[in-house]
């Protein structure tokens, strides 16, 4: 049994944590001066979703919100404050994260803060990190599921799995991780640890 109900009208947020933000504050790249891209993964998986009915936002942590220049912990901040904001409006019940490897230590600083703020909220990370060193992910406590490869339809199978509490009838071939820790299944797109009660 999942601790948290998740119905089709939940809301679903997508972030893609900062690098080139707090790299140019780190080394003083210019990089934010001459550009800032949208990462194309959340952005993908995100308007899938949406397309297959369910309520989704993406928020862009690499974005700043004027052209002040920043220190670290400022930039943090305000990626804190960003989040706050869109946890309290959008109230969302997933979130997912989608990871580059330089990327982890900001992926799981944002982790932590949303499960500081709500302990029950699902988080969900992909991306390449994630798809090449999946076991090592999900041993990170603040990642409850790990989506490899393409996540579009893994992703939408995972949303209804959730809606429906039966993880592992609703995903193709699951990993999900055996709450006395005595045997996992075999992995094929997702990994997931327990959300019992």
């Amino acid at each position: 049994m999942l601790k948290k109900s998740i119905n089709k009208s939940d809301h679903i947020l997508f972030i893609a944590p900062p690098l080139d933000r707090i790299l140019n504050i780190r080394y003083n790249l210019g990089i934010l001066k001459t550009k800032t891209y949208g990462y194309l993964g959340p952005l993908n998986i995100a308007t899938y979703l949406k397309k297959n009915g369910f309520n989704t936002s993406v928020y862009n942590a690499n974005l700043k919100r004027n052209n002040d220049r920043e220190t670290e912990d400022q930039a943090w901040k305000n990626i804190k404050d960003d989040i706050c904001f869109l946890l309290k409006s959008k109230n969302p019940s997933i979130i997912g994260i989608s990871i580059l490897t330089p990327q982890l230590e900001f992926a799981i600083k944002i982790a932590r803060f949303i499960k500081e703020v709500n302990k029950n909220i699902i988080i969900v990370v992909g991306g390449w990190h994630p798809t090449f060193m999946p076991e090592v992910t999900i041993n990170i406590p603040f990642f409850n599921f790990v989506v490899r490869g393409e996540g579009e339809d893994t992703m939408l199978e995972l949303v209804k799995a959730l809606i429906e509490n039966d993880l592992h009838q609703a995903i193709a071939n699951p990993y999900i991780e055996d709450p006395m820790k005595t045997r996992p299944y075999k992995i094929k797109k997702c990994l997931a640890k327990p959300l019992l009660m």
